[in-house]
């Protein structure tokens, strides 16, 4: 985090010219520390801040508690905030390459470690097993890899860094879509998007090395209906939960890390001899 006392447009230039000057063809190695004379100035004398302390849920690297502190203790009334909001969005998505067989060329229930000649191994490894922990953990897309959105995206919360007072309540953020294909669903995918300025945002579903969360669900039965989700992160437990809506009945699926445990224990009463 930065924040620049004084002609804060000329400090800034300053201060990119330094990073970039040390990066550039012509420098001479590694980039340049930017000290910030946040320690040696007087309170509440900042014009611009600037902070990266943007994770990857958003909110899970305590941007807002940073920024409040930084305002009471550091900026002048009217300060600019670099990025001035932070918001999630989320969408259900297809993933191709999660739909893909682990591992390639072996069936689902093919064990990974063969048992004796006429004898049954009780430390076979079922895909099926490995399958359906995958489907408790949020994930983040291999590198390069896309994902197609099924719906338009929706905002599940969205903060003003100049303005929020305490840190958002994440819990059950909720969302709904109305779905005419439910058969290319395996997914819901959650981003964030970060207003620089007006008109200026950045989004860590295409533009950023961020990447975005991608909380996995299985096929539902019904082909179209309204999917409605509750995502909860942390401070709590993650976990989600996805309930189909279609022909008065409904389809639901919670998910998330603490429920592998249970996947774990129910396959193995399946397979136990």
């Amino acid at each position: 985090m930065e924040v620049l006392q004084g002609d804060s447009r000329r400090l800034a230039a300053e201060a990119i010219e330094q990073s970039v000057g040390a990066t550039s063809p012509v420098g001479r190695g590694a980039p340049a520390p930017l000290r910030s004379p946040a320690r040696r100035a007087d309170p509440a004398s900042f014009d611009l801040l600037v902070t990266e302390t943007i994770g990857r849920q958003g909110f899970d690297e305590s941007i807002v508690p940073t920024v409040i502190d930084a305002r009471r203790r550091f900026l002048r009334e009217g300060a600019t905030i670099v990025p001035r909001t932070i918001a999630l969005r989320a969408a259900p998505v297809r993933m191709d390459w999660l739909a893909a067989p682990i591992p390639a060329g072996l069936s689902n229930g093919a064990p990974l470690v063969a048992p004796p000649s006429g004898g049954r191994s009780n430390h076979g490894l079922r895909l099926g097993v490995l399958e359906s922990l995958l489907l408790e953990v949020p994930i983040a897309p291999p590198e390069r890899e896309r994902f197609a959105l099924l719906a338009r995206p929706v905002s599940l919360i969205e903060v003003d860094l100049a303005t929020v007072q305490r840190p958002p309540r994440l819990h059950n953020l909720t969302a709904s879509w109305r779905l005419n294909d439910t058969r290319r669903l395996n997914g819901i995918a959650l981003w964030v998007e970060a207003g620089i300025a007006p008109g200026v945002r950045l989004s860590t579903r295409s533009d950023t090395h961020w990447a975005p969360t991608l909380f996995p669900l299985a096929p539902f039965r019904a082909r179209r209906g309204t999917l409605e989700a509750s995502i909860s992160l942390p401070p709590r437990p993650t976990c989600w939960t996805a309930s189909l809506h279609a022909n008065g009945r409904v389809e639901r699926q919670s998910r998330g890390p603490l429920f592998a445990y249970l996947a774990m224990t129910r396959n193995r009463s399946h397979n136990a001899p």
